[in-house]
């Protein structure tokens, strides 16, 4: 019962925000949370049903937000919730009027099997289900529901969408930009910070123009970078892999534009201290191939035609549907 008692004390507090305190002391809690909301044709939707959606998200935000703050986003949200259980509420009693439009009882019984699997036993689950004052039968008939919904949904707008090829040849097309790869680098790096006295610094900076003379290749910089530099690559020999101009510090970038594949910068200052650069290799900017993001582009094509397709079905289904919104 612990867990059923922490739902309803979080469930009052929740409608607290938005029922006020004149309109709490006139009423009982069963009769606050069991209050009408919403009516879509013969089915009602009461504050219980639309806390009880609101909830997962109120345990989300009181880590996040003060009681003010708090109160104005499951606020903002209230609006979108109320709005999913209408359209499911809809889809639903369009779902039923469809005679061959069934869930078998294997699939209901495979996706609760699948829940369960969430608990340490079977046992235990039931006994969640009875705290939150719900038989097995009852569950089950949600669940039965929820698939009833998905089923209609996927029949109704994934049925309903066609992606051609040439849509997304066009899709990339005009998008082209958006698949272009910045130009990246290969750069290994020296780093000998700055102590702050001159004289060291001075030091400091003529030990790398000296590395600069003695290295000859890429085995050579990362020996002296392992040995010597104080960057954050030293125990990989200061690879630093590949990097998209303006990962670094402008000084850097501006010298590594500057060098070839196999060249080695002259010392380089910031005011971290000083640097030497190492170009093993440059990939040119480039477009990526539609081979490679065709599957992508369908996807980003298919959600959008699935968004509008979905809109426009839920607005026939409000447009022939008795819908009133109790206001508080």
């Amino acid at each position: 019962m612990k867990n059923s008692k922490k739902f309803l004390i979080y469930l009052l507090i929740i409608i607290i925000s938005f029922v006020s305190a004149d309109r709490l002391i006139q009423c009982s809690d069963a009769e606050v949370i069991n209050k009408v909301i919403a009516i879509i044709n013969d089915k009602i939707i009461t504050y219980s049903d639309l806390m009880r959606m609101l909830y997962p998200l109120y345990m989300k935000l009181q880590k996040v937000y003060t009681r003010e703050e708090l109160k104005e986003k499951i606020s903002e949200a209230r609006e979108d919730v109320l709005n999913q259980l209408i359209e499911n509420e809809l889809i639903l009693q369009e779902a039923r009027k469809i005679e061959d439009l069934e869930i078998s009882e294997k699939s209901v019984k495979e996706y609760v099997g699948g829940i369960i699997k969430n608990f340490p036993s079977k046992e235990v689950f039931v006994q969640n289900l009875e705290q939150e004052h719900m038989t097995m039968e009852e569950f089950e008939d949600s669940i039965r529901d929820q698939l009833l919904v998905k089923k209609l949904t996927e029949k109704e707008v994934a049925g309903r969408i066609l992606i051609t090829p040439k849509e997304i040849q066009e899709k990339y097309e005009k998008d082209k930009e958006k698949y272009k790869q910045a130009e990246e680098s290969h750069v290994f790096h020296i780093l000998i910070k700055k102590t702050g006295d001159i004289d060291k610094d001075s030091d400091q900076k003529k030990l790398l123009d000296d590395f600069s003379a003695l290295i000859k290749d890429e085995n050579d910089f990362t020996s002296y970078a392992r040995k010597y530099s104080e960057g954050p690559n030293k125990d990989k020999g200061g690879d630093m892999g590949f990097l998209k101009r303006g990962t670094l510090l402008k000084e850097l970038d501006t010298a590594i534009a500057d060098l070839r594949a196999g060249e080695i910068s002259e010392v380089v200052e910031t005011d971290v201290g000083y640097h030497l650069l190492f170009l093993k290799a440059r990939k040119k900017s480039e477009y990526i191939p539609i081979s490679q993001i065709w599957d992508r582009i369908k996807n980003n094509l298919f959600q959008e035609k699935a968004t509008a397709i979905r809109q426009t079905w839920i607005q026939e289904l409000r447009n022939k549907a008795y819908i009133k919104i109790i206001d508080d």
